[in-house]
């Protein structure tokens, strides 16, 4: 008696509606195609150029170009693991062989990636009823939270309104730490917020951006576990929001508005058709060569035309007053479009979009150059106590990996980094490289670029989808604790 009224329902598989999220008509993601050059001497004002910003619209395609970014989308999981020696093919090194878990999860570096994959596939209309205490065979451990929040999240789902509109952003945030930390655990780390508020640092100037969590390794002793201690961070995760994106020029361009909802659609094509002409009394005017009568009949057939006349007349007002509406509700998104255009895009793709991730990774970037011996310009002020600043993954003394975790709807993608150590601290305080420097002398060594390598967007709310995302974490996660004995 105290299972609740979910157990006198039917299971969801016996021809009820499916509560797996279905794709909408339109559903779009961040894209910019960059095609600005890379200035190995940096302008001098590009310190200058981001002290003038205040507020969100003042960011300009001036902005990326000055960072040197160029983005890369769609990169196989096989070329986006780091390779050693960097920039070596895949004939040169064995490295993603090495990292990256086998798809069919066998042997025994892939043993955690395959004990999450079996529970990732399975279907979610059975995981639901797995939750609801429905079916018993059916166990859910490590992901059970996961489901937990898909279920929650998949309620919001709505393709006439937009990809989960009206969702809480917490219910998005609690999805994807739900997904990874589980597999977090398995490579003895663990996802928490930041500690402080994420900063990134150009000379004097600080500027805020969106992280909302960490992955950090656990320490060895169990004292300083504890006390709190972690040691890192590994990689960040930035949630997103927003439902809807400026694509590159192309058939899901931003300028192809998305089309007005059905009933707006209808009430502008009603005010295409040919309206009823009225005269200044409101009745409608009368026929060439009709007769007026004074019998009987005649004044009861006017009367009744009367009555018909006000109600037509009171009819054609409501049509009007509701295309009226339409347009209006049309040339306000007409005008919204425009304004997003025209501040926060050019015709190569959302400059906002890009900017965001490249603020995570430069946060990440810098809070990882913290417990190195060069980290010049950085103040003691950002350290926290409890945490142990380490670039954990890094091998050379000059290059970094960073890596951020995107989520957009139900989906996330991965973003390589490879930076530089005189990137950084060029931006940090303000300094080029002297032209002896290691990296200098090396020629086409690119320290002064930013390649963002980012992957396919991985769908949480299907099975298969899932499973490659787990693959591409578990892969990440083991590179970049390779010597750490987890992988």
């Amino acid at each position: 008696m105290f299972g609740g009224w979910n157990i006198t329902l039917p299971p969801r598989n016996s021809g009820g509606p499916d509560p797996t999220p279905r794709e909408p008509l339109v559903l779009s993601f961040p894209s910019c195609s960059t095609n600005s050059p890379h200035d190995p001497t940096f302008t001098k004002g590009v310190h200058q150029l981001f002290r003038s910003i205040r507020k969100l619209p003042d960011i300009t395609p001036e902005h990326l170009e000055s960072l040197n970014v160029s983005v890369e989308y769609d990169v196989p999981l096989e070329d986006f693991i780091p390779t050693y020696p960097p920039h070596a093919s895949a004939s040169e090194s064995s490295a993603t062989v090495q990292y990256l878990p086998d798809e069919n999860g066998e042997g025994p570096k892939n043993a955690t990636y395959a004990e999450r994959k079996k529970e990732l596939l399975i279907p979610n209309d059975h995981a639901f009823d797995t939750l609801q205490r429905i079916r018993r065979d059916i166990k859910l451990g490590h992901f059970y939270k996961f489901y937990q929040s898909l279920e929650l999240v998949s309620t919001y789902y709505n393709s006439k309104d937009g990809a989960f509109a009206g969702m809480p952003e917490r219910f998005r945030e609690d999805l994807v730490k739900n997904f990874v930390e589980p597999i977090c655990w398995g490579y003895n780390s663990r996802l928490m917020p930041p500690r402080s508020p994420p900063r990134v640092q150009f000379q004097t100037s600080r500027f805020a951006t969106r992280v909302d969590f960490f992955a950090f390794m656990t320490p060895a002793l169990q004292a300083e576990r504890k006390a709190g201690m972690v040691e890192g961070p590994l990689m960040a995760i930035q949630c997103r929001h927003e439902d809807y994106f400026v694509y590159p020029k192309g058939p899901q361009c931003r300028e192809d508005s998305p089309p007005p909802p059905p009933e707006e659609e209808e009430a502008v094509n009603l005010g295409d058709a040919e309206s009823p002409i009225l005269d200044n009394d409101g009745d409608t005017l009368m026929k060439e060569g009709s007769s007026a009568t004074t019998s009987n009949e005649a004044l009861e057939a006017s009367v009744e035309e009367t009555g018909a006349a006000e109600a037509a007349k009171k009819k054609e007002e409501a049509r009007l007053a509701k295309i009226e509406e339409a347009r209006r509700k049309a040339a306000k998104r007409e005008e919204e479009k425009r304004i997003r255009i025209k501040k926060g895009s050019w015709p190569e793709g959302d400059v906002w979009d890009v900017l965001k991730e490249v603020g995570a990774i430069l946060c990440t970037a810098q809070e990882r150059r913290k417990g190195g011996k060069g980290a010049d310009g950085i103040g003691k002020g950002r350290v926290e106590k409890k945490t142990r600043y380490k670039a954990i993954g890094k091998e050379s003394n000059w290059w970094d990996d960073v890596f951020l975790i995107s989520t957009v709807h139900s989906h996330i993608s991965l973003t390589n980094v490879h930076i530089s150590a005189p990137y950084l601290r060029f931006l940090e305080t303000g300094n080029l490289p002297n032209p002896d420097h290691e990296l200098i002398k090396q020629g086409k060594s690119g320290w002064y670029e930013f390649k963002m390598k980012r992957t396919k967007w991985y769908d949480l709310g299907e099975p298969e989808g899932r499973v490659e995302a787990a693959r591409a974490v578990s892969g990440v996660l083991a590179f970049l604790t390779r010597n750490e004995g987890t992988a």
